[in-house]
């Protein structure tokens, strides 16, 4: 058998699954934002699929956002202003803080809900 053969097989197997992994990543935290705004807060649960969709849309491509910003500041010419890469970073953190008060923070404080 052809080591060079297993190699490219693995090779392209480990890309196949480092593009699509990132991909699947925001699965089950929509799922847990949208258990939590149908369950805590009582939104129908089309609205809670929307909702979930669009926190975790919204925090992919925040963080893309924020490493295009951060490659662009990198390789700017010295005359270009730079990108407003603190300012994703602070939506990241939105992000993060929004997730986590929909998921963790309504399961074990329903009373907040």
């Amino acid at each position: 058998m052809d080591l060079r053969n297993i190699d490219s097989f693995e090779n392209g197997a480990i890309d196949l699954v480092a593009k699509i992994a990132p991909w699947c990543a925001p699965v089950p935290t929509a799922y847990l934002v949208g258990r939590a705004t149908v369950t805590h807060l009582e939104w129908p649960v089309p609205i809670g699929i929307l909702a979930a969709s669009v926190i975790e849309s919204l925090g992919l491509v925040t963080c893309a956002t924020a490493l295009d910003l951060y490659q662009f500041n990198q390789n700017r010419r010295k005359n270009d202003p730079p990108a407003p890469f603190l300012l994703a970073v602070f939506l990241i953190v939105i992000y993060f803080l929004v997730a986590v008060l929909l998921t963790v923070v309504l399961d074990t404080q329903p009373s907040w809900s």
